[in-house]
């Protein structure tokens, strides 16, 4: 168990490294949140005040990404798991599966190309 949350910290970490160099960059600025929400996921798995604190900071480095479906979502998400509204979870759990396949058939259909 110690391995995995070591793992998670060290990924967490590089996913919010390549997020703020992708910030230097008017190229890779726009994926900076994904990398954003990556980390903030990641994060709020280890300790769930602890994410939405860095779901805070992140915003703060990436204003794009506070407008953004996926921050809006983290933010509904953080907020009934932290009021214990486990219906409100559950909807945002289901919405955040959904937007992930979308992403992966998008990916498998460009890497087909």
């Amino acid at each position: 168990m110690r391995l995995i949350i070591a793992t998670v910290v060290i990924a967490t970490s590089m996913v919010v490294q390549v997020g703020s160099s992708s910030m230097d960059s008017a190229l890779l600025r726009h994926g900076a949140k994904d990398h954003f929400f990556r980390a903030a996921i990641c994060r709020m798995c280890q300790d769930l005040q602890d994410g939405a604190n860095a779901l805070g900071k992140y915003e703060q480095m990436c204003p794009a990404f506070t407008d953004s479906r996926e921050c809006k979502l983290l933010k509904v998400s953080a907020f009934g798991l932290l009021v214990s509204d486990t219906m409100s979870f559950k909807i945002n759990l289901s919405i955040v599966l959904i937007i992930v396949l979308y992403f992966e058939c998008v990916i498998r259909a460009l890497l087909k190309y």
